[in-house]
C-alpha cells in the first residue's frame, strides 16, 4: 500500500508540472533587459540576486535547446525572459525577431541567421547557479558581487576544470570548453562563513553548558548518596 501511495504522489507532482503553463511566456519574451554584448568567451553568463542573463555568440547554429535534467521530475525546459538578437552589424532585436517554443521538454529558439548573438534572461537561487549548456565552447560565469565559491561545502563548481579570476569584488569562473549537460555552482558570501562560525561555537557553548550542568547534578546526587551512609560502587 505504502509504494502504491508513492506512485500515486509522484504521478501527481508530475501531473501538477506539466499543468503548471508553458516555459513560453510572449509577455515575458519582450521583457527589456541590458546586455554586456562585448564578450570574450562563447557563452557568457552574469548572475545578479536571483536571476542571471546569459549572453551566447553562434557558431552557425540555427537554433539552440535550452533544458535541465531534474532528478524527480526528469528534463524540463527553462522559462526564459527578455530575449534579445545582435546581429554582426550591431542591431539588437527583440523577440519578435526570434522564434521560441517549447518541444519535447525543451525551451527551443530559433534564431533568424546563423550568425551573431543570443541574449536571455532566466531566473535563479540566490545563492546557487544551474546553467543548462549550449555548446562545448569557452564559458564564463560571473557571480554577484562579493561571492564567492572557495570553502567546499558552501561553495564549489561542476564541472571543475574551471579557472577562477576576482575583478572588482566579482568571482569570474572560466571553462575552456564544457562536456556537460548543465554547470552548477554553489556560492556563499564571506559573512554567511562568520554567521555559520558563531552560530557553531553558540552550539559549542550551550552543548558544555549542558554536559557540565548534567554533572554537576549526578556529583550532587552522589554526595546525598555518601551523606545518607548508602552503598556508592565508584564506576
Amino acid at each position: 500500500m505504502r509504494r502504491l501511495l508513492a506512485i500515486l504522489a509522484l504521478g501527481f507532482l508530475v501531473l501538477l508540472a506539466g499543468c503548471g503553463g508553458t516555459a513560453v511566456d510572449d509577455a515575458a519574451l519582450n521583457e527589456s533587459a541590458e546586455y554586456d554584448w562585448n564578450t570574450t568567451a562563447a557563452v557568457t553568463v552574469t548572475a545578479e540576486g536571483s536571476e542571471y542573463r546569459t549572453v551566447y555568440t553562434l557558431d552557425e547554429e540555427s537554433e539552440v535547446q535550452l533544458s535541465i535534467r531534474d532528478e524527480l521530475l526528469g528534463r524540463q525546459p527553462v522559462p526564459i525572459s527578455a530575449v534579445q538578437f545582435r546581429y554582426e552589424n550591431g542591431t539588437v532585436a527583440n523577440a519578435s525577431a526570434l522564434t521560441v517554443e517549447e518541444r519535447n521538454k525543451r525551451t527551443v529558439v530559433e534564431f533568424p541567421v546563423e550568425a551573431g548573438q543570443f541574449a536571455y534572461t532566466a531566473r535563479s537561487s540566490s545563492r546557487s547557479l544551474m546553467i543548462p549548456v549550449m555548446t562545448n565552447r569557452t564559458h564564463e560565469v560571473i557571480l554577484p558581487e562579493g561571492m564567492r565559491i572557495s570553502v567546499p561545502v558552501f561553495g564549489g563548481a561542476d564541472p571543475g576544470d574551471y579557472e577562477t579570476e576576482i575583478r572588482d569584488d566579482r568571482v569570474h569562473l572560466t571553462w575552456s570548453s564544457v562536456e556537460a549537460e548543465r554547470i552548477s555552482i554553489d556560492y556563499y558570501q564571506e559573512r554567511d562563513l562568520l554567521l555559520f562560525a558563531g552560530l557553531l561555537g553558540l552550539l559549542v557553548l550551550v552543548s558544555g553548558g549542558g554536559i557540565a550542568y548534567y554533572r554537576s547534578q549526578i556529583q550532587r546526587l552522589e554526595e546525598e548518596r555518601t551523606a545518607a551512609g548508602l552503598d556508592f560502587d565508584e564506576e
